[in-house]
């Protein structure tokens, strides 16, 4: 439905223009100047011009203002140039406008109708909203003025049902009332392998399933407790009770396959199951088992993930501890964790193409998500994250800024900060009427990356 100035096409390869027909970057790194495409239409028949784009960075930034945090401004010197002013260079700014946040949206729509309005969903992309029901059901239809002639959609109409618990969302696969299932289990996969009537698409999961500890209430309050837990929990099990052995335990929060991936060697003091020295830490601190009681926070629609902390429920409630379940769907889920009310949640990290911003949401003092909520139980060392983050954000190239968040990544996990669990891998299952489709790996990319083969 929305595009931006820059996308990945299909999800591979090197950023290319989008919204944006050129760009050209400034010798210091500091001046961004884009020339938008002209005769681009939104699907309310409005042209697309600077202005959307401005107002579109406005509505993110007084959403998310990390990621603004050394663009000093922006102008529309006219309807199709777009003009970023940086304070520093910033590597992966171009690859940062492929996602999904930089989105534009269409002016005169919020401003009509305001962002809690359906009718504002308007954008310039290859399919439109006709009808949404929150909680129900999203249904899209082809934009057959879509000025990307090379891709113009060849599915008419789209409807996406919102179911939030996985085993209704399965049997609907089952009954025929749902044509493709994102995100079916180990079980779920082998039910339908022998059944010539589905098609099963296995893709590596660019997310790490990871416990993260709210450090400003107890018991995580207590590093003691946070870093007893790392060596208390069998991730081996974990992999084999949750995702049958179809992924293998994690000592990094980032996938092997990215350059802030941290490896065992670096990370294996801090992440090793050794249960005897885990209740020798908590003996030392003053604690028997009993006296650690939390509560884990899951996503309902998430099968794997209730799966992996029942299981770690059932690990520590066997040494003596209190721990329970409470699950939501997403949507509520989200917001315990970014309101901060929780002891202790899984969650996985998106990190597919654009890690810094992944890290910033994650971990930053002013990051939507902002897991461990430093800012409140050790301000001095949240500063120390906020430091590096702006540090690497600052770097020209994109190896050196990697390198300074690596090192922050280990840092944090120097405070047990988070307790990374599994790299798992992850499956579609669609009706076999579907052969043809390409269903892109990419995660980010996955919602909206569909397309037909000749």
């Amino acid at each position: 439905v929305f595009e931006g100035l820059m996308w990945y096409p299909q999800g591979t390869g090197e950023p290319e223009p989008c919204l944006a027909e050129s760009y050209e970057v400034s010798p210091d790194g500091l001046t961004y100047t884009f020339k938008l495409r002209e005769g681009v239409y939104f699907t309310n028949g409005e042209e697309f011009t600077s202005a959307d784009v401005a107002y579109s960075w406005e509505a993110r930034k007084s959403f998310n203002a990390s990621e603004f945090s050394n663009i000093a401004g922006w102008e529309c010197p006219d309807d199709y140039t777009f003009v970023v002013n940086m304070t520093t260079p910033r590597a992966t700014f171009i690859g940062e406008l492929c996602e999904i946040y930089w989105r534009v949206v269409s002016k005169k729509a919020y401003e009509e109708y305001g962002f809690s309005d359906n009718k504002a969903a308007v954008g310039t992309g290859p399919y439109y909203v006709e009808e949404y029901v929150p909680g129900a059901y999203l249904t899209l239809k082809a934009n057959e003025n879509y000025w990307n002639k090379e891709y113009m959609p060849h599915i008419e109409t789209i409807n996406m049902e919102i179911i939030t618990d996985a085993n209704t969302a399965f049997i609907a696969l089952q009954s025929g009332d749902i044509d493709m299932l994102q995100g079916i289990d180990s079980i779920q996969k082998s039910l339908l392998e022998s059944d010539d009537s589905y098609t099963i698409y296995a893709y590596p999961d660019t997310c790490i399933d990871t416990l993260f500890f709210n450090t400003s209430c107890a018991p995580f309050d207590d590093i003691e407790v946070r870093k007893a837990l790392s060596y208390l929990i069998n991730k081996e099990d974990v992999v084999a009770a949750a995702f049958d052995g179809e992924g293998v335990p994690s000592n990094s929060i980032w996938p092997s396959n990215s350059s802030m991936y941290c490896t065992d060697e670096e990370i294996s003091q801090y992440y090793t199951y050794d249960v005897e020295k885990g209740l020798q830490i908590l003996q030392d601190a003053g604690y028997a088992p009993s006296d650690i009681s939390f509560e884990i926070l899951a996503p309902s629609s998430s099968s794997k993930q209730v799966a992996a902390v029942e299981n770690i429920q059932a690990q520590l409630m066997g040494l003596g501890m209190n721990v329970t379940i409470t699950t939501y769907d997403r949507p509520t889920y989200m917001s315990y964790i970014r309101d901060q009310d929780y002891q202790c949640a899984i969650h996985d990290v998106g990190v597919t193409l654009d890690q810094n911003n992944a890290w910033a949401n994650s971990f930053l003092s002013d990051g939507l998500n902002h897991f461990n909520n430093f800012a409140a139980s050790d301000p001095e060392f949240q500063q120390t994250i906020d430091d590096i983050w702006y540090e690497a954000s600052a770097c020209s190239e994109r190896a050196d800024q990697d390198a300074i968040l690596k090192d922050g990544l280990l840092l944090l996990a120097e405070h047990y900060a988070y307790l990374p669990l599994v790299e798992k891998s992850s499956f579609y299952a669609a009706n076999s009427g579907l052969n043809g489709m390409i269903v892109s790996s990419a995660a980010t990319i996955r919602f909206y990356g569909l397309y037909w083969d000749e």
